[in-house]
């Protein structure tokens, strides 16, 4: 009794490990989940996006919102569509962090001029904020930085899985 459910269980994995190697290659020739055509257009204006340094989101002509509806209009699959929103939303997060990167910077530059009347405790304090203040913007850049590599070699491969590093900048 105890060979024949042995004997059993070895064909079970037998069969299912078979019906798993062949599904396997099918798996792998499935047409991508965004066009050629779209994914390029993603990748310029993801391109685009990164480079941007407006701090003005509500801007109607712009080179970035001009990338991403092309785009969008190449998009013909609801997978393709919902990515031109996504870039949308990267594009808005991104004008939203310029602009804390904006205020930063003038904060630290403010707080780096230097006044006789400043005594050395007073000076660490505003060093100290001012490093604190690079560290945030050194952040944001690096989370973004994260979020277009991601996206772009998820162009690159044809498939819109495995975001995780934008969830910080889709919302």
């Amino acid at each position: 009794m105890e060979s024949k459910r042995r004997t059993f269980f070895s064909s079970v994995a037998a069969v299912t490990a078979l019906a798993f190697l062949l599904a396997a290659p099918c798996r792998a020739q499935q047409a991508p989940e965004v066009s050629e055509r779209f994914a390029h257009l993603a990748i310029k204006a993801l391109h685009v996006v990164q480079a941007s340094e407006s701090t003005v989101p509500d801007i109607d002509i712009s080179p970035a919102l001009e990338a991403i509806d092309a785009a969008r209009s190449a998009g013909a699959t609801d997978e393709e569509r919902r990515f031109s929103t996504v870039l949308y939303q990267i594009y808005r997060s991104k004008v939203r962090d310029n602009g804390v990167i904006a205020a930063y910077r003038r904060v630290i530059e403010a707080e780096n001029f230097t006044d006789d009347s400043e005594n050395k405790q007073i000076r660490q304090s505003k060093d100290y904020s001012a490093s604190q203040l690079t560290d945030t913007v050194t952040e944001i850049q690096n989370r973004e930085d994260r979020c277009f590599r991601e996206l772009e070699a998820s162009l690159d491969r044809g498939s819109l899985r495995g975001l995780s590093g934008c969830s910080a900048l889709i919302r």
